[in-house]
């Protein structure tokens, strides 16, 4: 009889064994915003110094400004003079480099930017055409990654 009970005790383990199934998943319970992800991609024209479209770019908004459409600045991390991008503590309007945002940037190999916002935001910036011309317009194409 113990002969048959442990034989069955033994079919039933390795039954519930072969049918088990594990499930893990990690989350960083200090940090909400990984909870979310969402990813945009928005165009806008922009143009440095001489251009007639906006060289403040707002990430958050994801809109360009002209310092005329600027108001108080407050939503712009990202600055555009014709040939790269800037923080917004580097810019030359006074109101948008104290405006408490920033942005890492970094030129990548296929000529786009990559970048990282100060209130969370990172992705790519990838503009048509050759850089280098404080008059032209530029089509730019922005990808956001941002959590909720």
């Amino acid at each position: 009889m113990k002969m048959i009970f442990r034989f069955s005790a033994i079919v039933a383990m390795l039954s519930m064994m072969a049918t088990a199934t594990i499930t893990t998943s990690c989350s960083d319970d200090d940090d909400p915003k990984q909870e979310h992800p969402i990813t945009k991609t928005f165009t806008v024209n922009m143009g440095g110094a001489y251009s007639k479209f906006g060289s403040f770019l707002s990430i958050s908004s994801e809109k360009a400004y002209t310092t005329n459409e600027l108001g108080d600045g407050k939503d712009v991390e990202i600055v555009f003079d014709g040939t790269t991008f800037k923080s917004a503590t580097e810019s030359e309007n006074i109101t948008v480099k104290a405006n408490g945002l920033s942005a890492e940037i970094t030129r990548l190999e296929d000529g786009s930017f990559g970048y990282t916002t100060s209130n969370g935001c990172t992705g790519t910036i990838k503009v048509e055409g050759e850089l280098g011309d404080a008059a032209k317009t530029y089509v730019v194409f922005v990808t956001k990654h941002s959590v909720k």
